[in-house]
Order: structure tokens, then sequence, then C-alpha cells
């Protein structure tokens, strides 16, 4: 099992194509805060952790989209929308850190 941290989406593309080129599976882990145990490597899967890619890259107030990268927890997320008087439309079963 092997753990890789990500901070650019480059970087991220061009592993996962290796990835593939050498069959070997893919296990994507972003703030671990999941009930459900869908993060979690069953084998000899590489983990590819998203924690990293936390930010809020825009927010468009007339439209209420929200783009951010693929490691923000949830929770933060909806604190985040919360500030501006927007909700997150999603029961958060489980919280961040």
């Amino acid at each position: 099992m092997s753990f890789l941290f990500f901070f650019f989406f480059f970087f991220l593309s061009f592993f996962l194509l290796l990835l593939v080129c050498y069959r070997l599976a893919v296990v994507p882990q972003g703030g671990n805060t999941g009930l459900v145990g869908g993060s979690v490597p069953v084998f000899d899967e590489v983990i590819v952790s998203l924690a990293n890619m936390n930010k809020f890259e825009t927010f468009d107030e007339v439209s209420g989209i929200l783009a951010c990268e693929a490691g923000c927890v949830l929770e933060n997320v909806d604190k985040y929308l919360a500030e501006r008087g927007y909700i997150m439309p999603l029961d958060l079963g489980s919280k961040g850190r």
C-alpha cells in the first residue's frame, strides 16, 4: 500500500496515467471523514490522497455555483457557503476532523 499526496491537478493526472498503463488499482481519498468505508483499500491498491487539494476556486453568488478542488471536506464547504448566506443541499453524516 502506498500513499501519494498531490497539490496540482497536472501531476495527479500524469500519475494516474502511469497507474493505468501498469494496470494498478487506485483508491482516491479526500478528507477521510466518510462513514461508509468507500476509500479504504482492500488489497494492494495505491492510495491517492486528495487532502491537499482542498481550495475553493470560485463562487458565483448570482447562480450559487461553487467550484472547489477534489479534496475539500464537505463540512468545510458547508461552512464556507453558510458564511455567504447559502446552504449545501446535503446532510453530513460524517464530520471533518
